[in-house]
């Protein structure tokens, strides 16, 4: 018996991936700061009815070995989202785009490098 067809919205699709990477970096989504900064670091693309890939960009403690934890990350993001949506999740790819020091919450440029970059 044919019950119809299920179609899931990309929205639907960027909340699950926001939400995989919420917990995977032990962040609370809550936190309405929190989840817009999430929600910019993620993007899907459908590469067909079936078929996604996901972009993402994150920052990584330091001291943290990049490789194994953009696997990892990779893991998480792709079983959660072909769990939840039975679509197939052809690619992960991440940018990490800063390495945050202990204590650091977010970059934030010194004066001294400031003065660097002015010349």
């Amino acid at each position: 018996m044919e019950y119809g067809n299920i179609e899931i919205s990309d929205s639907v699709l960027k909340e699950i991936a926001v939400k995989s990477l919420a917990d995977f970096q032990g962040l609370d989504i809550s936190d309405p700061k929190e989840a817009k900064k999430l929600r910019k670091a993620v993007e899907i693309e459908r590469l067909d009815s079936e078929t996604l890939s996901v972009n993402v960009r994150v920052a990584v403690k330091f001291g943290e070995v990049i490789p194994e934890y953009v696997k990892k990350l990779q893991d998480k993001l792709s079983s959660d989202l072909e769990a939840l949506t039975g679509m197939k999740v052809a690619s992960v790819n991440v940018t990490v785009e800063e390495v945050l020091l202990e204590g650091a919450q977010e970059y934030t440029p010194t004066e001294e490098s400031k003065t660097e970059e002015n010349g």
